[in-house]
């Protein structure tokens, strides 16, 4: 199972966490993003983020964006399944008293074979995401009245 803890793990899909401190809410962490990172933004948010916008040009950075702190899980199950895992499986639990968390990316059949030893180890605690059937392109489904693709 390919793992996301925090922000840094997704150094590697080319969004690399800067500083917290820029936000004056305390609420998002600044990131540059490299041309890779630009599209996994640009099809996780559904947007187009301007280039040429980097806080950091070093390791090839073209863009900045602010990404709420919340968004972590969220974005990691996208990018694992994006990357080809068919499951994201986003774990909250406790350990030794402290709240810990990860999200895992995994194949159908390693979900199938430790689905009843996950519903042992975090009852109620995680969630599974996992790429639609539906018919469509990509990440996005195909809208079945009108044929377009949402």
């Amino acid at each position: 199972m390919e793992r996301i803890q925090n922000f840094q793990d997704l150094e590697q899909y080319g969004i690399l966490p800067l500083t917290g401190e820029a936000c004056g809410l305390s609420m998002r962490l600044l990131c540059d993003l490299t041309p890779a990172g630009v599209q996994i933004m640009n099809e996780f948010l559904g947007v187009q983020i301007a280039t040429g916008t980097n806080w950091n040009s070093r390791d090839g950075q073209v863009a900045s964006i602010m990404i709420p702190r919340g968004l972590l899980h969220e974005l990691a199950a996208f990018v694992l399944i994006r990357g080809g895992h068919d499951i994201a499986l986003i774990v909250n639990y406790r350990c030794a008293g402290y709240r810990s968390s990860f999200v895992g990316g995994m194949s159908t059949e390693d979900w199938d074979a430790m689905r009843d030893s996950a519903d042992k180890r975090w009852p109620g605690s995680y969630r599974v995401y996992y790429r639609s059937t539906a018919p469509g392109t990509g990440l996005r489904n195909q809208h079945m009245m009108s044929g377009r693709v949402s």
